[in-house]
């Protein structure tokens, strides 16, 4: 199912009231676009791909990478991915009521800093949790991790209060919290921990992880090749403007060739998100963490030295490209993952891997073009 355009459209209204200068610079010295977040959750976006049963609006997953990206190319500084999409989808497998304010949840590479012990039933937390995105400003924050001891035989998620937790402030190269939790031998209620059953697994956060962070890329790649296009539409050397000479030209071609990639790769995972005998978010990663990679230094040689002016915004959009694409695992991570899944296959079902289409016969319109522009 293709993202609904109206919604989309909606989005993209409210985002555009929140993305002025002065907004970004108060963003910044936030560490997030509070004002933005709010609202987007007064028209109920944050919940928008979580199910009608657990309180949410029911949508696709496709609809709420839609705005994603968008908030992408708008940096607003929102937690709208890691609270809506990932927070969201464990809050209704666990049954919890869903709050208004954000949700952080720690990343599996993160919760490595965290050991768990349980005595007399009760389970107890130390340790430290690195670059957890939004920990600073979240009403609840979440960990997904293996019961301890094996005593449940799931993974098991447990809630966490921000108040019961040491919270360092830190900030990724985007500007975005990415705090620092530390635990010292919390004691967590039975309440808090939830059986969330084998398909609720570490591995299955980081492949979700991964791709919001690829609808964010999405969404700043558009506005980095958008905002190089025009200056090498305007400004002129020796007469004619620089996009008309052949290596501005070519730069030019490879930025848009490489958004587009980025742009397809995403959709499509979206929509092929458990349908794929590949795995789509894998893919997707990869194709942005590319892109992102090449579009920042191609978008950067355009514009000389004007790109690194404080005034002028390219810089903002290629911070984050570099942020977002060192979080949830790398473009050459993922190229292993994806390498290691093919090894045992044999050769002769290689083809088969990457072309089988039968396991998405009830896809029945192609992924619709969502302008990053927000």
């Amino acid at each position: 199912m293709s993202p609904d355009r109206l919604l989309v459209e909606t989005a993209r209204s409210v985002l555009v009231e929140h993305q002025s200068p002065a907004s970004l610079v108060k963003a910044d010295v936030a560490g997030w676009n509070q004002a933005a977040w709010n609202a987007l959750v007064n028209l109920g976006f944050q919940w928008m791909s979580v199910p009608v049963a657990a309180g949410g609006a029911g949508g696709s997953v496709a609809d709420m990478l839609a705005v994603v990206t968008l908030t992408g190319a708008s940096a607003p500084a929102v937690p709208l991915a890691d609270s809506g999409l990932l927070a969201g989808w464990l809050l209704s497998e666990a049954g919890w009521p869903l709050p208004r304010g954000p949700v952080a949840v720690i990343p599996p590479r993160s919760a490595r800093g965290l050991t768990m012990s349980l005595s007399q039933g009760r389970l107890t937390i130390d340790g430290s949790a690195p670059s957890v995105p939004w920990a600073s400003i979240s009403e609840q924050v979440l960990l997904l991790t293996s019961s301890p001891d094996g005593v449940i035989g799931h993974p098991c998620l447990v809630r966490l209060d921000p108040r019961a937790l040491e919270i360092q402030p830190h900030r990724n190269l985007a500007g975005e919290a990415r705090d620092l939790v530390i635990t010292h031998n919390l004691a967590v209620g039975k309440a808090d921990v939830v059986d969330v059953g084998c398909h609720v697994t570490p591995a299955e956060l980081e492949r979700r992880g991964a791709l919001a962070r690829s609808a964010s890329l999405v969404g700043a790649i558009g506005r980095v090749r958008d905002m190089t296009i025009a200056y090498a539409s305007e400004r002129e050397q020796f007469g004619r403007p620089i996009a008309r000479f052949q290596a501005v030209a070519h730069s030019l071609a490879l930025i848009a060739e490489h958004a587009e990639e980025a742009r397809l790769a995403t959709e499509a995972a979206a929509i092929l998100y458990d349908h794929s005998s590949l795995d789509a978010a894998a893919v997707a990663k990869i194709v942005t963490g590319d892109a992102a990679t090449l579009v920042a230094a191609r978008a950067h040689q355009v514009h000389a030295g004007v790109g690194m002016t404080e005034e002028y915004q390219l810089h903002r959009h290629t911070r984050s490209l570099w942020a977002w694409s060192a979080e949830y695992g790398t473009a050459d991570e993922w190229t292993a993952r994806v390498g290691r899944d093919l090894l045992p296959t044999a050769p002769s079902a290689l083809w088969s891997r990457f072309t089988d289409r039968a396991s998405v016969a009830e896809v029945d319109t192609p992924p619709a073009e969502v302008t990053a522009n927000a």
